[in-house]
């Protein structure tokens, strides 16, 4: 009896670096890669919205499915420091913009609570955060996009599920 193709491909998500990405997309197509866009603040700086249509146009041919990988590097979306806060919204915020381009299932992001930062105090980190997300799941929402926060410095869920519970949205979850 012959074997059954299976295609291990068909529902993984690889992590693929916009600028990578923008020089190889026949070779991430041609394979069948489903990627996750890894979109820096430098990369959402340089990003052109010819190029982002190309993508999206080369993946959909395909029936690929696609996500992104917000920033992170420098940002603090619970951050005390309004600056910081401010640039944190302004490259979350025009990920968003980018996404409606590319089509995402779904945009990931770190919601930046780390004790040591913030000593611990997981209800400052709510606090401050919750001036920043609102708006920015707001905008998911009229695009159709899901947001979902994903953990890395977070030793336990509480903080998550703080910041879940205070935000009641279907488009807004966690990964």
């Amino acid at each position: 009896m012959p074997k059954k193709e299976i295609n291990r491909m068909a529902s993984v998500q690889v992590n693929v670096p916009y600028p990578m990405l923008l020089d190889r997309i026949d070779f991430v197509t041609g394979r069948g890669i489903h990627p996750e866009i890894y979109l820096s603040g430098i990369d959402l700086d340089r990003c052109h919205e010819e190029d982002l249509q190309k993508i999206a146009q080369h993946l959909e041919a395909k029936g690929l499915e696609v996500t992104i990988h917000g920033p992170f590097m420098d940002l603090s979306p619970g951050g005390v420091d309004p600056k910081i806060k401010e640039v944190t919204f302004e490259r979350m915020l025009k990920t968003i913009e980018v996404a409606k381009l590319l089509r995402p299932k779904v945009i990931v992001f770190h919601p930046g609570y780390d004790k040591w930062r913030f000593d611990g105090d997981v209800r400052l980190w709510l606090e401050s955060s919750l001036e920043t997300w609102p708006p920015l799941v707001e905008k998911a929402e009229a695009a159709g996009l899901i947001l979902a926060l994903e953990n890395v410095f977070e030793e336990t869920p509480e903080s998550l599920r703080a910041l879940l519970e205070k935000i009641d949205s279907p488009n807004l979850g966690f990964c």
